[in-house]
């Protein structure tokens, strides 16, 4: 049995912790997170720092603890659904309503994680940028000129290529 860990003794760590479940729905990042719990840093040392907070077993553990109710409600709503699901495909079974059958065993498998509509993506510090230009300040803000012009040459000709090729735009 797992031993109970409680609020960390590192403030710090308490409410980086504390912020990163908080921001569970808000989606806050790791770096934002290290930044609302006090800790200092920019770029990429902020980035770095806020990823290595995340592999102290104190940390880790706290975060299963803080985690942990929302995981077994989210389990037992998973098993009540598959549970109804499991009553309507018997149902539609016997009704030999095989479209319907097909679409809850698709639901089930969705709930248990076999299929996937899109690829999760989580936030970062380059979800709000809205063009090239923002993407390449950014990385000349953290990595350097150097970083930003090799870049911006890759994009604008990439090796091999005379012209870029066209983008496809996802109808919504």
């Amino acid at each position: 049995m797992r031993s109970i860990v409680g609020a960390l003794r590192n403030v710090r760590r308490e409410k980086f912790c504390q912020a990163l479940i908080k921001s569970a729905n808000g989606g806050l990042s790791y770096v934002e997170a290290y930044r609302v719990a006090g800790y200092t840093g920019e770029g990429r040392v902020a980035y770095s720092n806020a990823s290595r907070l995340m592999t102290f077993a104190d940390v880790r553990r706290r975060m299963s603890e803080l985690l942990a109710p929302a995981a077994q409600k989210s389990q037992i709503s998973v098993e009540v659904l598959l549970s109804e699901l499991e009553i309507t495909i018997g149902d539609a079974r016997s009704a030999k309503q095989h479209g319907v059958v097909v679409r809850a065993l698709e639901l089930a498998a969705k709930l248990v994680g076999l299929l996937k509509e899109r690829v999760e993506v989580t936030h970062n510090e380059f979800c709000g940028l809205r063009s090239a230009d923002e993407v390449l300040a950014m990385i000349r803000e953290e990595l350097g000129d150097q970083a930003a012009d090799a870049i911006a040459a890759a994009v604008v000709k990439p090796v091999g290529a005379d012209t870029l090729p066209p983008t496809e735009e996802k109808a919504e």
